[in-house]
């Protein structure tokens, strides 16, 4: 299933640095840990809801392969800037299955997938500032356009199934 739909309709990221930058890559790991955690989140969200609402279902799957783009291209631009893209923090704090937020309440994952949705930008928007690679600077602006659609479209269902805010 395509997952146009979901994302902003834009080309993705040209994968290219100006050179070897071990602190940029340090910094592109919080996005990388955040990313995996938005991909399981939305995954168990996408299985809990398959069932009771196939709309729901279908949405969080697609949000989450959009999630693995992000993932993607944040592990490539970890390793042309000379990191290893392994699910850490910028601390080293290794990601694991305790991250995502675990609910099967409709209302309750909706509400924390437009919570880690604006997380995501807010970061995306720090480390535009700290990266001084047009490249990397042009994909995290990117991916902050795939997260105020996945915000717009959560918006809708919340809306739709959880009544006005």
């Amino acid at each position: 299933m395509s997952n146009e739909w979901c994302k902003a309709p834009l080309a993705p990221p040209v994968f290219k640095v100006n050179g070897p930058n071990p602190e940029y890559a340090s910094i592109l790991h919080d996005g990388l840990v955040g990313e995996m955690t938005a991909i399981t989140e939305y995954l168990y969200y996408h299985f809990t809801t398959l069932y009771a609402s196939p709309e729901l279902s279908q949405m969080f799957f697609c949000l989450a392969t959009v999630e693995m783009e992000h993932l993607d291209w944040l592990a490539r631009f970890i390793v042309l800037l000379g990191g290893d893209p392994r699910y850490t923090s910028r601390e080293g704090r290794y990601w694991n299955g305790t991250a995502p937020r675990y609910t099967r309440n409709f209302c309750e994952q909706i509400a924390n997938s437009v919570a880690g949705e604006r997380e995501g930008m807010n970061l995306y928007r720090s480390q535009i500032a700290l990266i001084q690679d047009p490249n990397v600077q042009a994909m995290l602006g990117r991916i902050i356009e795939d997260e105020k659609i996945h915000i717009r479209i959560l918006e809708e269902k919340r809306e739709r199934y959880c009544g006005p805010r």
